[in-house]
């Protein structure tokens, strides 16, 4: 046996699930080959972390893959109860429900359009409107400052100033 053959069949017998004539090959070839024998020690030691509680052993053998088995059928027999009761069905109904669903399809693929084409006006005339043409915006929206209002504005502050600066009493004789 090669490692390929052994390792997916470790699992397997650690659970108990070969019979002896694939578990013997198995126990030989752990026995020979390192690797493998270390696997299925860490499988050894993994399944001591899981133990059986009661509910394992209420369950009969086999019981999950009855029920598997059943929920199968019972999905296949109503597929096939479905396509039974659509075969019985009127083909003029049918051709009836499908011009009523083209109606349908026909109205929404319409109003889709008109929606589209209100968009396209609507940006057209967003586009086109009229907005401010000048680059000399200013937030503040004044006009500039002429030459002579600056010179007037810095006149005033160098008075401020020098007012400012003059001691008390500076300019006055005492007596």
């Amino acid at each position: 046996m090669t490692c390929n053959e052994a390792l997916p069949l470790v699992w397997s017998y650690l659970d108990g699930e070969l019979s002896e004539a694939q578990a013997a090959p198995l126990r030989k070839h752990l026995l020979e080959c390192h690797g493998c024998r270390n696997s299925a020690q860490h499988g050894k030691t993994l399944k001591r972390w899981f133990v059986r509680s009661e509910a394992d052993e209420i369950a009969p053998r086999g019981f999950a893959a009855r029920v598997a088995q059943q929920a199968f059928a019972a999905r296949h027999a109503a597929r096939a109860t479905e396509e039974r009761e659509l075969d019985e069905v009127d083909a003029p109904a049918e051709v009836s429900g499908e011009r009523e669903d083209g109606r349908v399809f026909a109205f929404v693929l319409r109003l889709t359009a008109i929606a589209a084409v209100a968009l396209f006006v609507l940006s057209l005339v967003l586009r086109f409107q009229a907005l401010p043409a000048t680059s000399g915006l200013r937030a503040d929206q004044r006009a500039e400052p002429t030459l002579e209002e600056v010179k007037r504005g810095l006149e005033e502050l160098n008075a401020k100033e020098a007012a400012r600066a003059r001691p008390v009493g500076h300019g006055t004789e005492q007596k």
